[in-house]
C-alpha cells in the first residue's frame, strides 16, 4: 500500500485560513455594531423630531386663538399664561428640563428641552401690532447611550390673533 503524505491541510495553510476566517468575522462585526448605532441615532432623532412637532402643534394651536395674558411687556420668559375661548387662562411653563401645561407635564421623558423660552413681541398697548411669541427651543433624546444622542435646536414664532378684532374689521 502506498501512502500519500499530503492528503490534509498543513499546519501553516489551516492558520491562514483561521486568521482569514478571524478577521472577516472582525470586520463583519464592526460593521454590524456601527449599523446598529445608526439605528438608534435614527430612533432618536425620530423622538426628537416627534416631540418638537407635538409641543410646537399644541403651543401654535392654542396661541393662534387666544389673548396673551401675561407678560404684559414684551421680553423673554420661562411662562407664558393665554386666555383661550376653550379653556380659559392657560398657563405654560418650562421647568426641569420639560414643558408643563397648567402643571401637566406634556413634553415625553425621552426627551429632554435643554432651553425654552416664550419671547413675546407687539403685546405692548397702544404699539398696533399683533402679539407674537418667538419660542427657540433645544430638545435632546436621553433615552438612549450618551453616545447616539440626538441635539435639535429649532425656533417658531406664533402670531396670536385677537378674533373680536379680526371679525369687527
Amino acid at each position: 500500500m502506498r501512502h500519500d503524505r499530503h492528503k490534509g491541510f498543513s499546519l501553516i495553510e489551516m492558520l491562514v485560513a483561521a486568521s482569514i476566517f478571524a478577521f472577516m468575522i472582525i470586520a463583519i462585526t464592526g460593521i454590524y455594531a456601527q449599523v446598529i448605532s445608526l439605528q438608534r441615532r435614527a430612533q432618536g432623532a425620530a423622538r426628537v423630531q416627534e416631540n418638537a412637532l407635538f409641543v410646537v402643534e399644541t403651543l401654535s394651536r392654542e396661541i393662534r386663538f387666544a389673548k396673551i395674558v401675561n407678560p404684559v411687556v414684551a421680553g423673554c420668559t420661562d411662562m407664558l399664561r393665554i386666555d383661550t375661548a376653550l379653556d380659559g387662562v392657560v398657563t405654560y411653563e418650562y421647568r426641569n428640563e420639560a414643558l408643563f401645561r397648567n402643571g401637566e407635564q406634556i413634553t415625553s421623558s425621552e426627551v429632554v428641552f435643554t432651553t425654552f423660552q416664550f419671547c413675546v413681541a407687539g403685546n405692548e398697548a397702544g404699539d398696533d401690532q399683533q402679539a407674537r411669541i418667538t419660542m427657540p427651543m433645544t430638545i435632546e433624546n436621553v433615552a438612549v447611550h450618551p453616545g447616539n444622542r440626538v441635539t435639535v435646536s429649532l425656533q417658531t414664532t406664533v402670531v396670536s390673533r385677537d378674533l373680536a378684532t379680526d371679525l369687527t374689521d
